[in-house]
């Protein structure tokens, strides 16, 4: 049922080279990588699996039954073979093109690390919760990797390619009003401390404490832009 894509170059070490970051940055201590989860389904296994799907780059897929659970990282074939082929370097990360997988593959292994976790600790989750988090760790994950590589941030050309560049339409969905709320945020504390604002240890504190809860204790400490930090 799934395609016969195996990772053979580069995918497993893009997905390590996310997690070294992630993990230490917001306090995370997984039990296993995301990359013994990430695969690329057919169509027909789409279409039986999850449907909705389909036409996406990339989506975390849980399905339950009575006996099992099935995660898995989804991603589309041609991103599949991009990220396979493709080092994310600084050689290559030049581009907007492999920026922008960049921020997709971070996406789905903070989904994947947001859900494992709360499946460990048996803590109910929203998927707006979910959503809000990896909006929070694409900046995150994405400066801290670029800065290694080039020496600067890109905090804020970042925010303005996930934030400033993104369109929607139709109804409100949780994607889209997560992202709407940590736009208000990035945009807000780069106001405040500027482009190094990811390596300030009171932001980090703050986002870890975002990161470690729910609810509508996550929601507040969002939105409360008062509490936060001088510069």
């Amino acid at each position: 049922m799934m395609c016969t894509i195996e990772q053979t170059n580069h995918l497993a070490s893009n997905i390590l080279m996310i997690e070294h970051e992630l993990c230490p940055y917001l306090g995370y201590s997984p039990e296993q990588s995301s990359k013994d989860f990430v695969t690329s389904f057919s169509e027909d296994a789409l279409r039986e699996i999850c449907p909705s799907v389909l036409n996406l780059p990339a989506a975390l897929i849980i399905k339950e039954t009575e006996d099992t659970c099935l995660v898995s990282i989804h991603l589309s074939s041609k991103l599949y073979m991009d990220l396979d082929q493709t080092p994310l370097n600084k050689d290559t990360l030049k581009t907007d093109h492999d920026v922008g997988n960049l921020l997709i593959l971070i996406e789905e292994i903070s989904h994947f690390h947001y859900f494992a976790r709360h499946a460990e600790s048996r803590t109910p989750l929203t998927k707006l919760e979910m959503e809000i988090q990896a909006e929070l760790e694409k900046v995150i994950v994405a400066s801290l990797i670029l800065n290694n590589l080039f020496g600067f941030s890109h905090v804020k050309s970042l925010t303005q390619k996930i934030f400033d560049k993104s369109e929607f339409t139709g109804t409100l969905t949780d994607y889209r009003l997560a992202s709407k709320m940590v736009e208000l945020f990035w945009k807000k504390h780069l106001q405040s401390l500027g482009e190094d604002l990811v390596f300030n240890d009171q932001f980090r504190r703050l986002v870890r404490d975002i990161s470690h809860t729910t609810g509508p204790q996550k929601m507040r400490l969002l939105s409360d832009h008062d509490q936060f930090i001088a510069a």
